[in-house]
């Protein structure tokens, strides 16, 4: 993805960076824009960037967390 920062400065930050990213010419911290692929949402959903496809079902407890029994 590109990021722009406060400084007017661009640069390319992978998608998985880990940090938050520093500009690399005069060290500026604030983004004021990013530049990135549009996400893909995958199972059931609708929508320009969906991706259809059946789940399996799970298991889910709905009692509140209190009431869980864990074991």
């Amino acid at each position: 993805m590109t990021v722009t920062f406060r400084c007017g400065h661009r640069q390319t930050v992978p998608e998985t960076a880990q940090a938050a990213p520093r500009c690399q010419v005069c060290g500026e911290t604030v983004v004021s824009r990013v530049e990135a692929r549009h996400p893909q949402f995958l199972g059931h959903c609708r929508g320009p960037f969906a991706v259809f496809q059946a789940l399996d079902a799970g298991p889910v407890d709905l009692r509140p967390v209190k009431e869980q029994t864990h074991g």
